[in-house]
């Protein structure tokens, strides 16, 4: 049986930051001023507001009637459901893109990476990359590096935040088939065999690399572009 998987993706610099304030509730405004670099307080409330805004259209209610708790490894999950049952999403953000991915009764997990070059990245690789991926990136023109760590590190990235432990997991933890990013060759035993979880690699923006991780191996991938709060704020683009 086929289930649909929706990703959602954003503009930050396109939103109105004062208006996406007032979806924002007491708590998570007190969270935004924790930020000291206002830039970093805006993008809080950027992206919190539209993943709200978001979610609103599947459960019928105001965004500002959405509320949030935190799994064991403080994963996101919406209030009045258990963690990785009914509506499950997953956020990244990177720069001024924004990605929502939603699904149901599944485990799920999504990053996408703008390339940046100024990065260490044979120092990330020795930290975070399995010896077979190390030595496949290393194999690799220096001027195929930069795109292909990024590929490799969403899918990593898409996993361990699939299993709700995000990035504390390790992501040597993990291991792509690096010739194949969209097959998983092992995994901790804790979360089964790696054929039974799928990997969705993205084709977005050019400069940046994205996947999507699930355990639901049948589901079907719609993609939308999110323009706002307002009607017909959702144009489906694949």
């Amino acid at each position: 049986m086929l289930h649909d998987l929706d990703l959602w993706l954003a503009d930050c610099r396109e939103q109105d930051s004062q208006c996406c304030r007032l979806v924002l509730n007491a708590a998570e405004l007190a969270r935004a001023q924790q930020y000291k670099h206002d830039k970093l307080r805006q993008r809080f409330i950027i992206t919190r507001a539209i993943l709200k805004q978001i979610l609103a259209r599947y459960q019928d209610i105001k965004a500002e009637d959405i509320y949030f708790e935190r799994g064991q490894y403080g994963k996101l999950f919406l209030s009045g459901q258990r963690e990785g049952e009914g509506l499950v999403f997953n956020v990244s953000h990177s720069a001024s893109r924004l990605a929502v991915v939603i699904g149901t009764e599944q485990r799920l997990g999504i990053d996408i990476e703008q390339h940046k070059s100024t990065v260490s990245l044979s120092g990330l690789v020795k930290k975070c990359f399995s010896e077979s991926e190390s030595q496949f990136w290393r194999g690799l023109p220096e001027s195929e590096q930069l795109e292909t760590f990024f590929d490799i590190w969403t899918v990593k990235e898409s996993f361990v935040k699939a299993t709700g432990r995000g990035i504390a997991l390790g992501l040597n933890q993990c291991v792509t088939s690096a010739e194949n990013l969209e097959q998983l060759v092992s995994i901790p035993d804790l979360y089964g065999l790696a054929k039974h979880w799928r990997i969705i690699r993205l084709t977005l923006a050019e400069g940046y690399s994205g996947a999507i991780c699930t355990n639901d191996l049948h589901c079907r991938l719609n993609i939308y572009s999110w323009l706002g709060r307002r009607a017909l704020a959702a144009i489906k683009i694949g």
